[in-house]
């Protein structure tokens, strides 16, 4: 299917450079431990110096299937480890304007948001904090950042489902 995917694999090969209408092409090909993957870069010629064959790398860019072949288009060289968010972009928001939005509302955290669920439910049900949860949510470290945000506020949103069932129960025993 297509779309933004990111793969961590080896280079194959010595990445080959070849010029189409004024354009360089750069193409390479990286292997996980599922496929094969070819990678594609326009007018990036630069590429080549950071792509050694037998590195292993992780590369973020869109997919593309055409003709029942995969490959990938201007990926992006992954260096931060931990996983990184894909959001739907505002029409015309550049994408690194957002992200630095994300970063900085992020750092704000702990003065913009109070917490929401009692001490005594957050111990109890062994639930993290919303500071920490809206942060692995945004900029989650390994998959159980992501499923303890989850978890919370899944646990949140059924609260609140019962208690508005539990009012509007009560509303209409009285009218």
């Amino acid at each position: 299917q297509s779309g933004s995917v990111m793969i961590e694999g080896v280079i194959l090969e010595r990445p080959k450079i070849s010029y189409f209408r004024g354009r360089s092409v750069l193409c390479a090909r990286i292997a996980d431990e599922t496929e094969i993957l070819s990678l594609r870069w326009f007018n990036q010629p630069w590429m080549s110096q950071i792509l050694p064959v037998g590195t292993t790398v992780k590369i973020y860019g869109r997919l593309i299937i055409k003709n029942q072949q995969r490959f990938m288009i201007n990926g992006k060289l992954v260096r931060t480890p931990g996983w990184i968010p894909v959001y739907r972009l505002p029409k015309g928001l550049p994408a690194a304007l957002f992200q630095d939005l994300v970063q900085a509302a992020l750092e704000e955290l702990p003065n913009l948001c109070e917490e929401t669920l009692p001490a005594s439910l957050l111990q109890r049900y062994h639930l993290c904090g919303i500071t920490e949860a809206l942060r692995n949510a945004h900029i989650p470290t390994d998959i159980d950042s992501i499923q303890q945000a989850r978890r919370r506020f899944s646990f949140e949103s059924i609260l609140l489902y019962l208690s508005c069932a539990a009012v509007q129960g009560a509303h209409d025993q009285i009218g």
